[in-house]
């Protein structure tokens, strides 16, 4: 999937690579998968012009939000990555418990936003939406999966 394949161009890096990547260079990569992910929604969403007038607002303060938590998880891999070689038990447990609260927060903005969706377009749309996002989210986790090493 090419949104997994770009935003993995960055996150492949050698971890100490990725702690030095530049912040533009970051932030680019970052639109462009963003530009992906939305053509890919559009495609795949099949919207009626009047439901597209009220989704992509909502669709676009969803990924802002989204995008939030991504920096959080750029930043968890920075600290990985920094603290890899000399990785302490005390490290990886506090990096274990940001990461688990990341997912929560994750979790939180998702339900908060469907209700949300649900005003603007059908529950079989709202539902295909997150499905759609789900794939998305699925394929950059498996490259994520196989591009940073477990702990030493």
């Amino acid at each position: 999937m090419r949104i997994a394949l770009a935003l993995f161009s960055l996150i492949s890096l050698t971890l100490p690579q990725a702690a030095r990547a530049q912040d533009a260079e970051t932030q680019a990569v970052r639109a462009d998968i963003q530009a992906e992910r939305t053509k890919l929604v559009a495609a795949n969403l099949e919207l009626t012009e009047t439901e597209g007038t009220a989704f992509w607002p909502l669709y676009n303060d969803y990924r802002a939000q989204w995008s939030k938590l991504d920096d959080r998880s750029l930043g968890l891999l920075k600290d990985y990555a920094n603290n890899y070689d000399a990785m302490t038990d005390a490290k990886a447990k506090d990096l274990l418990q940001q990461q688990t609260k990341l997912d929560e927060d994750r979790l939180k903005l998702r339900r908060s936003y469907m209700d949300k969706f649900e005003k603007v377009l059908p529950s079989k749309k709202v539902t295909r939406y997150f499905q759609i996002e789900r794939k998305l989210d699925a394929a950059v986790a498996y490259e994520a999966a196989s591009s940073i090493p477990l702990v030493k």
